[in-house]
């Protein structure tokens, strides 16, 4: 019997972890959740299950009318709804919101790239309730519900594990701070193809300028817009890969259908000379 009782044990610990995994779709967490669902898969312990929350869904339910914080909360009890999981992982903390209950049955990981009270300073992230003082108060008493209830939280930045201590407080003894991360191997042929371009002295032709932002405004995009008509063009060419409809100019080129770590990015960047960034407000800090 205590042979029977081990094996079945054994059996029971060699299952892998049922993890279900719930990911906003929206700006660089895209990028996030193909590194991490990439990697996953040489995880022989883990079996994911992917809930993909998109920004731009199309469909009638749940209503545009609603903030992102409801509809990918909706969407997220719609996903989860009759699904069991062994762990439940969280990112962004928002579609967790609308989840408390799914925090208090099953351990949570939350991961985040900024608390509310940080977007909200940032303010190009603030909607209108956000500029509300009491449903601005509302959101941090419930954000803090959901952050209490969290077996762990994953802090992209030690400036996020500051706030989540200061202004939430949350013990310093469950936060860990794990910033994104990139997929090396697959930017290495970029890295290569950028020095052999700088060996061979640019070829004579015009320097190339690299923007990568979904949002043009708010990476700072019409500032360097600004900037290359005013003092460098004829001298250099300015690559602008967004999703914001940008007119046509002399040396500016601009692509829209670029995915994250697609080959054509992966080519730009190696054939770019500068990357250029002067973003209005971003999260990824140390």
């Amino acid at each position: 019997m205590a042979e029977r009782s081990t094996s079945a044990a054994d059996s029971r610990a060699q299952k892998p972890l049922r993890l279900g995994c719930v990911f906003e779709q929206a700006i660089g967490h895209i990028t996030f959740w193909a590194n991490l669902e990439a990697q996953m898969r040489a995880w022989p312990d883990v079996s994911p299950e992917w809930h993909l929350l998109p920004y731009e869904s199309g469909g009638p339910w749940p209503p545009r009318r609603l903030n992102w914080t409801l509809r990918s909360g909706l969407m997220a009890r719609s996903a989860l709804r009759g699904r069991s999981y062994d762990v439940l992982l969280f990112h962004t903390h928002l579609p967790a919101l609308l989840c408390l209950d799914y925090l208090r049955r099953v351990p949570t990981l939350l991961s985040m790239d900024a608390t509310p009270a940080q977007n909200a300073r940032l303010g190009i992230y603030a909607g209108g309730a956000q500029r509300r003082a009491l449903i601005r108060h509302l959101a941090t008493d419930w954000t803090s519900r959901a952050l209490k209830r969290a077996h762990r939280i994953i802090a992209w930045s030690r400036w996020v594990q500051q706030s989540l201590i200061t202004e939430y407080g949350i013990e310093p003894a469950r936060i860990d701070v794990l910033p994104p991360g990139v997929n090396v191997a697959l930017w290495e042929g970029s890295v290569r193809m950028g020095r052999e371009l700088g060996g061979r002295g640019k070829l004579g032709r015009p320097a190339r300028i690299l923007f990568v932002g979904g949002d043009l405004r708010a990476k700072g995009g019409e500032i360097l817009l600004e900037a290359f008509r005013r003092s460098w063009r004829g001298r250099a060419e300015l690559h602008l890969v967004t999703r914001t409809p940008v007119a046509r100019e002399p040396g500016v080129y601009s692509y829209a259908g670029l995915t994250p770590n697609s080959p054509g990015l992966v080519r730009l960047f190696g054939a770019a000379d500068l990357f250029v960034l002067p973003t209005l407000g971003d999260t990824l800090r140390r």
